[in-house]
């Protein structure tokens, strides 16, 4: 069904995306942190089995990066997890479709205080894409400024 390929394709993007950012933020704790062993320290500290990715966004706060990234880093979360954990992969093909009448099936997103809220997922994605975009760019400058320290 090509329906199901276009949402396996946004769901693609958005997951490696969120690789994208969470390599980025293991770079500005590995430059924060400076561990003697580099190769351990990512391996074993890193490991999303060992810290996730909230757990990471509170060492990000503790060093200091801004809060409205922090905000945005927890949207794109809530975002890249309803994409990564939906199991409605075969009715997504009603968005894309060409006949409006067709029932569209919704993606449940919960925020960070927990409430759930059902969003279309193109417009999801067109969200994620607008957060991925400002978080980039701000983790860059802030890692960025982090290896100036030395």
């Amino acid at each position: 069904m090509e329906e199901t390929k276009e949402f396996a394709i946004l769901q693609g993007k958005i997951i490696n995306s969120s690789i994208t950012i969470e390599n980025i933020i293991s770079s500005i704790l590995l430059g924060y942190f400076r561990p003697d062993n580099v190769i351990v320290f990512a391996a074993v500290m890193l490991n999303s089995s060992v810290i996730h990715f909230g757990g990471k966004l509170k060492v990000l706060n503790a060093i200091g990066v801004d809060r409205k990234v922090l905000e945005k880093l927890q949207k794109m979360g809530s975002i890249r997890n309803s994409f990564a954990h939906t199991n409605e992969v075969e009715n997504f093909g009603f968005y894309f479709s060409k006949d409006t009448a067709a029932p569209k099936t919704l993606l449940s997103v919960m925020n960070s205080r927990g409430d759930i809220k059902n969003k279309n997922p193109l417009e999801l994605y067109e969200e994620f894409e607008i957060l991925y975009n400002d978080v980039y760019q701000e983790l860059k400058v802030f890692l960025s400024n982090l290896m100036k320290e030395d």
